[in-house]
């Protein structure tokens, strides 16, 4: 896992709060991910939290602001809601970073069981209001059901709790990152270095 062409790091949410602020100042950690919102209405409680802590290590390492890397995800209830409905609670709460913060959804649980044609509207619809290409989270075992979100080049972060990446993701051709193992926290590989990480939070022309 120490392949120079990847970087360590991992994602959070209240369940980390016991110890978001040891996993917040490793420097081994290049890019933390926060959950934001969940369904309609939900926000999670320690996502200003965990984003302003971050901030004062960066201050107190002199980090630039251009040069942190960042983002934040959204837990789907497809079986709930409408997409346009979590979409707008999503950028209610973390819109004003596109452009500097990686997003994502979260699609795994009961939106298993759900149209992926439901992830593919609040992919768009993030994707209409802030020019961002928001990455879909998901098992590896329930890829073959997205098609229709690949079709709509969208990024894939990848779960597969094992040694050695996977060596297929159809119908992606490539994930952007995998998320490798959850224990005692979850941890991610991002494929790529700072400046590919800035392709994918750079809004791109419609």
């Amino acid at each position: 896992m120490a392949d120079v062409k990847m970087m360590q790091g991992c994602d959070l949410s209240h369940w980390d709060a016991a110890r978001y602020q040891k996993i917040m100042m490793d420097e081994t950690t290049k890019f933390n991910i926060i959950k934001a919102t969940e369904g309609k209405t939900g926000f999670d409680r320690y996502c200003d939290i965990m984003y302003n802590f971050k901030c004062s290590v960066w201050e107190r390492l002199g980090t630039a602001p251009e040069d942190r890397l960042y983002g934040f995800y959204h837990y789907a209830h497809p079986e709930l809601n409408k997409p346009e409905e979590e979409a707008r609670n999503f950028l209610s709460r973390v819109g004003h970073h596109a452009g500097r913060a990686m997003y994502c959804l979260d699609w795994e649980g009961k939106a298993w069981k759900c149209s992926p044609r439901w992830a593919r509207a609040w992919l768009d619809y993030v994707y209409r209001e802030t020019g961002v290409k928001s990455l879909l989270y998901t098992s590896s075992s329930y890829l073959g059901n997205l098609g229709v979100v690949a079709d709509g080049d969208y990024g894939l972060w990848v779960a597969a709790y094992r040694k050695t990446k996977p060596a297929k993701v159809t119908p992606w051709k490539f994930a952007a990152m995998w998320q490798y193992s959850s224990t005692p926290y979850d941890h991610d590989l991002f494929y790529g270095n700072e400046e590919t990480w800035r392709k994918y939070i750079k809004p791109v022309k419609r």
